[in-house]
């Protein structure tokens, strides 16, 4: 169902709102009156929409996650480096959205890195043949959790850096 040109709207400047106050203070801190003021809305708007401003985080975060997810659907993605360029160019094009993913509070990470566990453990199995399944468990974990830190401090420096030039690195630290 096609949503009308003024809840797309609202839910734009409301997503915006949220951006700019995560910018600033964590999710727990961010109140539906603060958000209303930043998007110049009244309070029965905003709960037209949402119950409160986790679930607007939520929405963001699934937007986004499908945004990310797009160009991976339908090809197995079957070399690291390939995977990594097409996330980070998602990243790169929207860097206010990315920093959100890195906020305290924000599962989008742990849900992406679940919709592509069963993909990487399965370059994990190529990778080292040798490591039983609790093994490929800790090597994936691993670089998973890697994967978030060079991200973090990629997104936090201003990703001066091409996407490209960060999916090669991460390639050849995992």
């Amino acid at each position: 169902m096609k949503s009308s040109r003024k809840t797309r709207y609202t839910e734009m400047v409301l997503r915006e709102a949220l951006v700019e106050a995560l910018a600033v203070k964590p999710i727990t801190q961010v109140t539906v009156t603060e958000l209303c003021a930043r998007a110049d809305i009244s309070r029965g708007t905003f709960y037209l929409h949402y119950a409160n401003p986790a679930e607007l985080l939520e929405h963001v975060e699934d937007d986004f996650l499908a945004t990310v997810m797009a160009p991976l659907q339908g090809t197995p993605c079957e070399d690291e480096q390939t995977f990594a360029e097409t996330v980070l160019r998602t990243l790169a094009d929207q860097p206010e959205l990315a920093s959100l993913a890195l906020q305290p509070g924000s599962t989008l990470v742990e849900r992406f890195f679940a919709l592509q566990r069963e993909q990487s453990l399965q370059m994990c199995r190529r990778r080292f043949p040798d490591l039983n399944d609790t093994e490929l468990e800790y090597v994936n974990h691993f670089k998973e959790q890697g994967t978030v830190a060079v991200i973090r401090t990629w997104v936090q420096g201003g990703m001066t850096e091409s996407g490209e030039d960060i999916a090669v690195l991460l390639t050849r630290l995992t």
